[in-house]
């Protein structure tokens, strides 16, 4: 099972040590911008930079592919979407909360794990 890692491209709380170990572990590199910026309130020039300006900067940092992409605070709309795609992303993740579909690629849904959540709480999230 991949684990991914949504790192903004500029300001990141992890060193590149932390970032590289955990890639060499089997972790996957995800984008979550450069700023951490409300995208749907920039404009089309912003959002760009911001999109693919991030896996750029990302790829050429690690050197590893950047295909997920994360919405900062989980905002987005159609416009957003269409920046990730033609960033050239294959999924992108939400603050929906929930099981991801593979028909809805952009739209994926997740579980928030809390360390409060424990085993029983997360066996809950999963319908166990």
């Amino acid at each position: 099972m991949a684990r991914g890692l949504n790192l903004k491209a500029e300001g990141s709380d992890l060193y590149t040590s932390n970032v590289e170990a955990m890639i060499d572990a089997g972790w996957e590199l995800a984008a979550h911008t450069i700023h951490h910026l409300d995208l749907t309130t920039l404009d089309s020039e912003q959002l760009k930079e911001e999109v693919g300006g991030s896996r750029e900067m990302l790829r050429r940092e690690y050197g590893v592919p950047v295909a997920d992409f994360c919405y900062p605070a989980g905002q987005f709309d159609e416009t957003v979407i269409a920046a990730v795609k033609a960033a050239g992303y294959t999924a992108a993740t939400t603050e929906i909360p929930g099981e991801a579909s593979r028909e809805a690629p952009y739209e994926l849904a997740r579980f928030e794990i809390l360390g409060s959540s424990g085993v029983t709480g997360l066996a809950e999230d999963l319908g166990g």
